[in-house]
C-alpha cells in the first residue's frame, strides 16, 4: 500500500505553498497599489472597476499556482499539459475572485455608500463564511482541474472532494490574513498578510490534496495507468 505522506506528498505540498505564497503576495499588491491609487471604493462604479482588478490579479495567482503543481504533477504523469493544468487553474482562480467580489459590489448597488468600518462583521462570522465559500470554491477548483486530469488519470473525480475540503481551510487563513492589516498599514505588512495568508492557504490546500492525490496515484500505478517518478 502507497504511504501517503511520502516524499511525493511533501513535495506536492511544498509547490502548492510555494505557489500561494507567491501567488497571494502579486494579489496582495496589485490590491494594494490599486485602492492607494484609486481609493477605497465605495460606490457602484469603484466596485465594479476593483472587482475587474482582482479577477485580473486572480489569473496571476492560478498561473503561478497552476505553474507550480504542474511542476510536481509531471513527474507521476508526465502526459498533462502544462497549458490545460495551468489554463483551467487561472479560469477557476478568475472565477473565485469575481465570486468572491461580487457580493459587495452587489450590496452597493441602489444604495448610499457606507464606510466599511461600520458594516464590518466580526471576525468569527467572517471566518466561518470564509470555510463556507472555500469548500464551495474548492469544489469548483477541483472540478475544473479535474476537466485536465480526468483525460489522463483514472479514479479522479476524488479530485473534487480533495480541493474543496482543502480550500475550506486554506480560505480561512487567506481571509485571517486580509483581514490583519487595515487602510493605514504601511506596504510592507500588506504584502506580507498576503504571502503569510497564501502560504498557510497553500499548505493546507496542498497537504489535504496530496492525499487524494496520492490515492489517484496509487490506483493508476495498480492499473498501470500512472508514470512511476
Amino acid at each position: 500500500m502507497r504511504n501517503l505522506f511520502d516524499k511525493y506528498w511533501q513535495k506536492w505540498t511544498t509547490a502548492c505553498a510555494v505557489g500561494e505564497l507567491l501567488g497571494m503576495g502579486a494579489v496582495a499588491l496589485i490590491a494594494l497599489s490599486y485602492n492607494r491609487w484609486a481609493g477605497e471604493p465605495l460606490t457602484a462604479g469603484s466596485k465594479a472597476l476593483n472587482l475587474l482588478v482582482m479577477v485580473f490579479a486572480g489569473a496571476i495567482e492560478g498561473f503561478v499556482l497552476g505553474f507550480w503543481q504542474w511542476r510536481v504533477l509531471r513527474l507521476k504523469f508526465p502526459i498533462i499539459p502544462a497549458k490545460e493544468w495551468i489554463g483551467y487553474t487561472m479560469a477557476v482562480a478568475m472565477l473565485g475572485w469575481f465570486l468572491g467580489m461580487l457580493p459587495s459590489l452587489l450590496l452597493t448597488l441602489g444604495n448610499a455608500p457606507v464606510p466599511p468600518e461600520e458594516v464590518e462583521p466580526p471576525l468569527v462570522l467572517i471566518l466561518a463564511g470564509a470555510m463556507a465559500l472555500g469548500l464551495f470554491l474548492g469544489a469548483m477548483f477541483g472540478l475544473f482541474q479535474w476537466f485536465a486530469f480526468h483525460k489522463y488519470a483514472r479514479e479522479s473525480i476524488q479530485w473534487v472532494t480533495g480541493n474543496s475540503l482543502g480550500w475550506g481551510l486554506g480560505m480561512m487563513f487567506i481571509f485571517a490574513a486580509a483581514a490583519w492589516p487595515d487602510a493605514a498599514s504601511p506596504l510592507f505588512t500588506v504584502i506580507l498578510a498576503g504571502m503569510a495568508g497564501g502560504s498557510l492557504a497553500g499548505l493546507s490546500v496542498g497537504a489535504i490534496t496530496g492525499i487524494y492525490l496520492n490515492r489517484i496515484i496509487a490506483e493508476n500505478e495498480a492499473a498501470g495507468g500512472a508514470q512511476k517518478g
